[in-house]
């Protein structure tokens, strides 16, 4: 099942707007069955719950990083004139 979810990534562009509702640390999680095959659930890792998980079309190239991170204004910019919310 990895080979085929990494078939389907995309890299280096955002793919979706979501809203982060909450982290929580893996410990305190129970994974569904296909989050528990892709993801990385050991102990210490993070869980974020997310809603409002809206597809952008099209993708916007952008160098994104691990983890949280700051849009620069340009690509921000291009998302959300592309968002219908």
């Amino acid at each position: 099942i990895q080979r085929l979810f990494n078939y389907w990534l995309t890299f280096g562009v955002i793919v979706a707007l979501v809203r982060v509702l909450d982290c929580e640390l893996t410990y305190g999680v129970a994974p569904s069955d296909l989050e528990g095959k892709v993801g990385d659930w050991s102990p210490g890792r993070w869980a974020w719950k997310l809603e409002l998980v809206r597809r952008v079309r099209p993708n916007i190239p952008a160098r994104g990083s691990l983890g949280l991170w700051t849009v620069p204004a340009n690509v921000a910019r291009l998302v959300l004139e592309g968002d219908d919310a």
